[in-house]
């Protein structure tokens, strides 16, 4: 009976840890597109349009790519990553 016992908890630890070794493992971002929405929240519709400028950088820190846009009080642009004209496979970030 000790034997079953000893067997049923060595096989149960182990059915854990290769259950737990996955967790471990380093994270894979995948691939994909990301748009932005930028909105203007003034509630004033008689205010002045904001202006946004977004700007593309690469991984090393250089500006690949500019769009400028006005967007009115109360109102929304949507910045497309297909349309920033960078090609496929570009890597970088962009800040508003």
């Amino acid at each position: 009976m000790k034997k079953t016992r000893l067997f049923i908890l060595v096989g149960m630890a182990l059915v854990m840890l290769m259950a737990a070794l996955p967790a471990f493992a380093d994270p894979n971002p995948g691939e994909g597109n990301t748009d932005v929405i930028v909105t203007n929240t003034n509630q004033n519709t008689g205010a002045a349009a904001a202006q946004v400028t977004a700007i593309y950088y690469n991984t090393g820190g250089s500006a690949e790519y500019n769009r400028n846009r006005t967007v009115n009080s109360r109102g929304s642009y949507n910045f497309k990553a297909a349309d920033a004209q960078l090609g496929d496979n570009w890597n970088g970030s962009m800040v508003l």
